[in-house]
């Protein structure tokens, strides 16, 4: 089994995504798009329970971006 969740946030700065995962979850992976649809980052998520991922504006232009959160169990 695998979900994906979907957001968008605005990056000026520096911008934090919070994020819950279960125990049982095996892999669970965080990508970042720009608004193309073409991914630009991808961050593997060790912690398990709840999260959080700063992205820094200095490793993306100021602009709006896309992001899902992929796990599977």
């Amino acid at each position: 089994f695998q979900w994906i969740k979907f957001s968008r946030f605005l990056i000026i700065q520096s911008t934090v995504i919070k994020y819950s995962l279960p125990q049982e979850v095996n892999q669970a992976l965080l990508c970042i798009y720009d608004m193309n649809g073409r991914q630009i980052k991808q961050i593997a998520l060790s912690e398990r329970g709840g999260g959080s991922v700063t992205i820094n504006g200095s490793e993306l232009t100021a602009g709006i971006y896309l992001y899902a959160l992929i796990a599977d169990s």
